[in-house]
């Protein structure tokens, strides 16, 4: 089974975290393959923007993989730093620096690692929750202050792109 699942439709290219088990946690192979795919798809002349989202009703991403991770933790502060760390922040700087338009539709929850691709991605949308409530992100690392909750609302909200001529 694939961790990221990618289809191209009108120019626009669609990502999306794929371990609904693990509400889309993510592992090595997932920071891997996002890595790759937005490469890919960056030097892609036929796609024109990016929509990066995660599967299932109830996470965008969950965050780090802790059960995975825990073995690099465990090797010492050096594989720590090369495995996880490393990796995490390559991609966090990688979609803050992105050339064609990248959106994160966000689609649930969103801590840790999966915060930080949404703030780090130039726009963040998120659907109001099945409950009716707006979705929440916020975490120990979010790039706002202290004390303050970031708050995305979209009602029924259709996302469509046009090609920019």
């Amino acid at each position: 089974m694939t961790n990221l699942l990618r289809e191209v439709k009108d120019s626009v290219a669609v990502l999306t975290l794929h371990r609904p088990e693990k509400l889309n946690a993510l592992n090595y192979a997932l920071i891997d393959a996002l890595d790759a795919a937005l490469d890919e798809l960056e030097a892609d002349p036929t796609v024109r923007a990016v929509i990066l989202t995660g599967s299932g009703d109830h996470a965008f991403s969950a965050g780090a993989d802790i059960a995975e991770f825990a073995g690099s933790v465990e090797s010492g502060v050096e594989r720590a730093l090369r495995d996880f760390v490393r990796r995490g922040q390559r991609l966090t700087r990688q979609i803050e620096g992105y050339t064609k338009p990248l959106i994160a539709a966000v689609n649930g929850i969103a801590f840790g690692a999966g915060l930080e691709i949404t703030e780090a991605a130039p726009l963040a949308l998120a659907r109001v929750g099945h409950r009716g409530h707006a979705v929440c992100l916020d975490g120990p690392d979010a790039r706002h202050p202290p004390g303050h909750r970031l708050f995305f609302v979209s009602a029924q909200m259709s996302l469509g792109v046009r090609p920019v001529r």
